[in-house]
């Protein structure tokens, strides 16, 4: 499983997703979608995990700061909670 880079922002360290013992969590699931374009259960499932990581971490909140200023073509994963989906909802929001 791809861990997620603790490191881009400050305080970064302090992320529960750097920690060894989530590192079966992952934080950039593979999103494979059915005929019917609905998302599988396997994703949705990884994707419960991580954010349930996310929820109790001490630095999500600038984490999800730095993922939502970075953004574009680089913009995947769970990242301050979210998914790249809800991050585009959430820009678009912002402006």
């Amino acid at each position: 499983m791809t861990r997620v880079y603790a490191g881009q922002f400050p305080g970064a360290e302090q992320a529960r997703c750097a920690l060894p013992e989530y590192a079966h969590v992952s934080f950039f699931p593979e999103r494979p979608m059915r005929a019917d374009r609905r998302e599988d259960a396997n994703y949705r499932r990884d994707v419960a995990r991580a954010k349930t990581v996310c929820a109790a971490c001490p630095v999500r909140e600038p984490c999800l700061a730095a993922a939502l200023a970075t953004g574009g073509h680089h913009d995947h994963g769970i990242q301050g909670g979210t998914t790249p989906k809800e991050r585009i909802r959430l820009r678009k929001g912002h402006r």
